[in-house]
């Protein structure tokens, strides 16, 4: 569960989880301070960190030793109705081949956070939470 919190700074969030904190804003432009993620900022980190985890688990798995995993996405909601996750994966290590970058491309396509977001999605308002 994640607890949001604001004050008097101009849109400044505070976003906390119970064992850490991060902050959430929006541009200058839009009346923010433009100093840390904006929401859509992270949903495409919450899609990167799950990309790059499920990519480092599936390599540990194949005992595949790597450098660096490096994951990027960009939400395209440039059509009306529509967002688009694009995305690119570097991996970088002696043990690195194009048979072992094809076999973790097929993992990152089942992380759990695409899984959720490719869902039907609905919101309730809930007190209890």
């Amino acid at each position: 569960m994640i607890t949001a919190r604001g004050g008097n700074l101009e849109y400044i969030t505070e976003l906390a989880n119970g064992i850490t904190n991060i902050y959430a804003d929006v541009t200058k432009e839009k009346g923010g301070q433009g100093m840390h993620f904006r929401p859509h900022d992270l949903l495409e980190a919450s899609v990167a960190a799950c990309m790059n985890i499920i990519a480092r688990m599936s390599l540990d798995s194949m005992h595949v030793k790597y450098d660096s995993v490096q994951v990027k996405i960009m939400l395209d909601r440039s059509v009306e109705g529509k967002a688009v996750f694009k995305y690119s994966l570097a991996l970088s290590g002696e043990g690195i081949d194009e048979s072992v970058r094809e076999r973790v491309l097929r993992a990152v396509t089942f992380c759990p956070v695409k899984k959720t977001l490719s869902s039907q999605i609905s919101f309730e308002l809930c007190s209890d939470i």
